[in-house]
């Protein structure tokens, strides 16, 4: 049986969000379970939500050399495959260019046949030689953004600029942050313990117990992963839980639950006394 292509991996994850899975939650399983390889891992997260983050962007590119009416007519799944490439040929290093061909010309082989390999690559070589670009002026094919919601914000907020800032920003990626599970461990021994690990870290003076993670690291190789010392929280997740002011006793509903990272924050505030009900639309898969 042939080593798996890196990408491959990106794709079986991408081929669950097609059919309507969350990607985080599938990419951490498939990592604790083995079945993505650890040497493997940061690529494969880079890849799958690079390719959800630009989308739309994407997507134009894709018809613009194909031809949207050939674009529509493509099997799902060799939709994605050509995005992943194109993804990769327009933010990652021009020199890797040829590898990146071939290893998408190669996985649909694999997958698919030589026919279909042939139209990947002529998609891909088509974008190295002619690198189209949407007009600067449309915001949200450049920042790959649901056209609805940049009218949306245009019209609110009447600034072209500031909702162009509010875009880039968001598409920024997050820093990594920790939150220390005082119920396991106090602060002062998580931050030697990151200290003897030579991992640079600072702490964020405005939140309590909450860490910037500044040596570029993969979030299980820091140490405490397994003991569940820390979990990860985002800034905006952080300053949603603080800005409650939670006092012990207090009767908290967490409403957008989804993996339960507020939750875990607020409880941690409620010092065990009170009570908390976490909700969230979709079901967190195992």
């Amino acid at each position: 049986m042939k080593e798996k292509i890196w990408e491959e991996y990106a794709f079986e994850l991408l081929s669950k969000v097609i059919k309507g899975s969350w990607l985080e939650p599938i990419l951490r399983s498939s990592i604790d379970r083995g079945k993505i390889p650890k040497e493997a891992s940061g690529f494969v997260a880079e890849i799958s939500y690079g390719v959800i983050r630009y989308y739309y962007l994407l997507e134009w590119i894709a018809k613009a050399l194909l031809g949207e009416k050939k674009w529509s007519k493509l099997p799902d799944k060799v939709r994605w495959l050509i995005l992943m490439g194109l993804y990769q040929l327009r933010f990652h290093s021009e020199e890797k260019s040829p590898y990146i061909c071939f290893r998408l010309v190669e996985l649909t082989k694999r997958l698919f046949h030589v026919g279909l390999a042939n139209l990947v690559n002529a998609v891909l070589r088509a974008y190295l030689r002619e690198k189209v670009e949407p007009p600067r002026e449309d915001l949200a094919l450049i920042y790959s953004y649901p056209r609805w919601l940049v009218d949306r914000l245009l019209d609110r907020f009447g600034n072209r600029d500031f909702v162009e800032l509010l875009l880039s920003k968001g598409n920024e990626r997050p820093k990594l942050r920790i939150k220390v599970n005082l119920r396991k461990i106090d602060k002062g021994s998580f931050s030697s313990l990151l200290s003897l690990k030579g991992i640079d870290f600072k702490e964020q003076q405005e939140i309590e117990d909450y860490f910037l993670i500044k040596t570029p690291i993969f979030p299980r190789d820091i140490p405490g992963w397994e003991e569940g010392f820390f979990w990860l929280e985002s800034l905006s997740a952080a300053v949603a839980v603080k800005a409650l002011d939670i006092s012990e006793g207090d009767r908290v509903l967490d409403l957008c639950a989804g993996r339960g990272v507020k939750s875990a924050d607020i409880v941690q505030r409620l010092r065990s006394r009170g009570k908390l009900i976490s909700i969230d639309l979709y079901p967190m898969e195992a």
